[in-house]
């Protein structure tokens, strides 16, 4: 490489071939090396933005709030990354919010993480129409973020307050009575959390223009997780009250007041979540979460991954990009069995996973059944498989089949 650590200047490096305009456009252009995530080349622009003094720093320097971590595996499984900083304070010539784009390429038996910043300013635009829906939410999870602030700090009646989440939890979970009252669809719902609270979210929600079907997995599980899950549920809620129907304002409106009440209950969650709305035998579905399983009616299966239908909830500012929606028909005996990983995940004492295949076999077997006989059919061969090993996770289950 012909860059020198002791030099200042922002030279491109001879090995690799840059367009003589990159050094001067509006954009910033930078690469760092992929192993030790040091700035190699940085262009004009990218220097400015982001105090660059020197060539040879750690990525970390220059983007302090950036998760490494987070990067290289975002990285290592779809080769782009995008990133979001909002700044303080305005700076004369300086944008208030930046996207910086990471992208792996190779040179000769090298790889570095292309960088290509963007000035995205006019984004706050939009944040302001979101806050409308924002402010809805916030009004309703006031209550519940006191109650987790008062569940952390008075140690003493943790027991208490605890048992205080468990029971509204339960309160909120879809009733058979509701839903019996779904004519299109025969809906069972089971979970069986793996502690005292519950991380795992889901319901079922009737209303005017169909049904809306949420399934969600809040790291870890306990009061926290618990908690969360019932930020996300309220959200879900609000939204369908507001008639909201697009895929991108519900699940970005949600990611926003989501991380922003994680943040101040100083925690780390974040959780998978996807939505699916059924209406005459059409189902939306969008956000990222386990695979989805759909069954016919002659008991054939194909799994949908939900990978590149959403972003983790709770975990980055703007994950807009990331969102996308499919839609699947169902005739009459046709259905689709969602779950969270406490049950493929779920272990033996030999630690062999329960795992799709198994799950699945069992579903194709029972499916000519009702769905709270397909539902029980799989616990039963579940917790059989665990035998007496530890339950280490939440076990959630929908089993849903079109009339």
């Amino acid at each position: 490489m012909s860059s020198s650590a002791d030099s200042n200047d922002v030279q491109p490096l001879s090995s690799i071939d840059f367009q003589p305009s990159v050094e001067n456009i509006d954009d910033g252009y930078a690469l760092c090396d992929k192993d030790t995530l040091s700035l190699v080349y940085s262009n004009s622009t990218f220097t400015k933005w982001f105090d660059i003094d020197a060539l040879h720093i750690p990525i970390a320097d220059a983007l302090p709030s950036l998760k490494t971590d987070i990067l290289l595996k975002r990285l290592s499984k779809r080769g782009i990354y995008l990133y979001v900083l909002e700044l303080d304070e305005k700076k004369w010539g300086f944008p208030q919010r930046i996207e910086v784009s990471f992208k792996l390429m190779g040179v000769g038996d090298e790889q570095y993480i292309a960088m290509h910043a963007r000035d995205m300013t006019k984004l706050l635009e939009k944040d302001a129409l979101l806050s409308g829906h924002s402010r809805m939410i916030e009004k309703s999870n006031r209550e519940l973020d006191r109650l987790s602030k008062q569940l952390q700090t008075e140690n003493t009646r943790l027991s208490a307050e605890v048992d205080v989440a468990r029971k509204l939890q339960q309160f909120l979970l879809p009733s058979n009575k509701e839903l019996m009252k779904i004519k299109d669809l025969d809906v069972a719902c089971f979970m069986d959390p793996a502690d005292e609270v519950g991380g795992d979210y889901y319901d079922v929600l009737l209303h005017d223009d169909g049904v809306r079907v949420g399934i969600g997995d809040i790291t870890g599980h306990g009061l926290e997780s618990g908690v969360v899950m019932l930020m996300v549920q309220v959200g879900v809620r609000t939204l369908l009250a507001s008639k909201e129907t697009d895929a991108t304002r519900i699940l970005s409106t949600l990611n926003q007041v989501i991380l922003d009440n994680v943040i101040r209950m100083e925690s780390d969650k974040s959780l998978s979540l996807a939505i699916l709305d059924f209406k005459d035998g059409d189902v939306r579905v969008t956000g990222q979460h386990e695979e989805i399983i759909v069954v016919r009616k002659d008991g054939s299966i194909e799994c949908i991954d939900t990978m590149d239908l959403g972003f983790p909830i709770g975990l980055d500012t703007d994950i807009d990009s990331f969102i996308h929606e499919i839609h699947l028909q169902l005739e009459p005996g046709d259905g689709i069995v969602l779950y969270t990983d406490g049950i493929t995940e779920a272990e033996n004492k030999a630690s062999e996973q329960y795992e799709m295949q198994r799950l699945c076999a069992v579903i194709k077997k029972h499916w000519p059944e009702s769905t709270m006989s397909i539902g029980n059919a799989i616990l039963n061969d579940l917790y059989q498989f665990i035998g007496g090993h530890n339950v280490y996770d939440d076990i959630t289950l929908l089993v849903i089949k079109q009339k």
